[in-house]
């Protein structure tokens, strides 16, 4: 198992290159704390959790699907539970084709999950 502590700051995650990568069929555990209220969302895994500060997150997961996947944050400073709103038929793409107002749903990228085949 590969784990991870990874730190929201400022509204930011650093580790190199913005990304973790692993091998197809790793299990992966991301440990997180945030200092501020947020939700978070691994794109093409479809795991989300709600994040509050000094409290900590755990996922934990097989990386069964080889690719790039942003991690993203919604809502920074806000209480908001995840809304299911993303369509994630394609596990390689997250796109988006109408404009989000600059509000609290405003989606930050924090990271990317690079899955490398065998």
């Amino acid at each position: 198992m590969q784990i991870f502590e990874l730190s929201i700051e400022h509204r930011s995650v650093e580790i190199p290159n913005d990304t973790i990568r692993v091998r197809e069929g790793q299990r992966v555990r991301l440990d997180w704390l945030s200092d501020e209220t947020t939700s978070i969302h691994l794109h093409g895994y479809d795991i989300e959790a709600s994040i509050q500060p000094g409290r900590r997150v755990r996922w934990d997961f097989e990386a069964n699907l080889a690719g790039r996947f942003p991690v993203e944050a919604h809502g920074f400073g806000h209480s908001e539970k995840p809304t299911g709103e993303h369509d994630h038929s394609d596990h390689h793409h997250h796109s988006d084709p109408s404009p989000k107002p600059a509000t609290e749903s405003t989606q930050t990228t924090l990271l990317y999950l690079e899955v490398h085949p065998h």
